[in-house]
């Protein structure tokens, strides 16, 4: 390009922090077990696409565990997808369906903008393990960079805290207070998993 004027910018490749939860959705080959994902890829598109893990870069990851099935995550899903749209520079969210169906899935979260674990990926239920989630909805923070867990309580945090709650999160902490916690009535925001 000489004498053009342009300069290309030359992107170091996103590398998956091992030891975190998001190294589990690197493509076979870059993980443990790639024998189980035939065709190589793990996370998708809402419109099923393989996705490449470079969208997660520089951002917070939202790893939302939910279901079609769930009243406390259809009233959920909309307010994260709209926080998730109004914060698309710094946050996406990596939906982990525990739906019935893959097109009970395709069908949960179309429109809202979410990337998500194939269904018939051995990941979801993985993830459920890993991150020992045992009730729906959870949203699981994780910090794309370091590959650091920044809190179990994202959901409560963007409820209580949605102004505040991305600045928290990239300086570490839960986004939401303990006392905050303790004021929230619980029954019924959770269906057991």
């Amino acid at each position: 390009m000489e004498g053009s004027g342009e300069m290309s910018v030359v992107r170091e490749p996103y590398v998956v922090p091992q030891n975190s939860p998001l190294a589990l959705l690197a493509p076979d080959g870059n993980r443990e077990g790639s024998d189980s994902e035939p065709e190589g890829w793990v996370l998708e598109d809402e419109h099923g696409k393989p996705a490449d893990l470079s969208v997660l870069r520089g951002k917070m990851v939202g790893l939302y565990f939910s279901a079609s099935w769930c009243p406390p995550c259809r009233t959920f899903s909309p307010q994260l997808a709209y926080f998730a749209e109004g914060h698309a520079d710094d946050f996406v969210v990596v939906f982990v369906s525990s739906d019935h169906s893959e097109q009970e899935m395709r069908d949960y979260v179309k429109g809202k903008g979410f990337y998500r674990v194939r269904f018939n990926s051995s990941v979801r239920h993985q993830l459920v393990q890993y991150l020992g989630v045992n009730m729906l909805p959870t949203l699981v923070v994780c910090n794309a960079d370091s590959g650091n867990v920044i809190t179990t309580w994202g959901r409560m945090a963007l409820m209580m805290n949605q102004q505040h709650c991305l600045q928290d999160w990239r300086r570490g902490l839960s986004g939401i207070s303990l006392t905050s916690m303790l004021g929230l009535n619980s029954i019924g925001l959770n269906c057991m998993g």
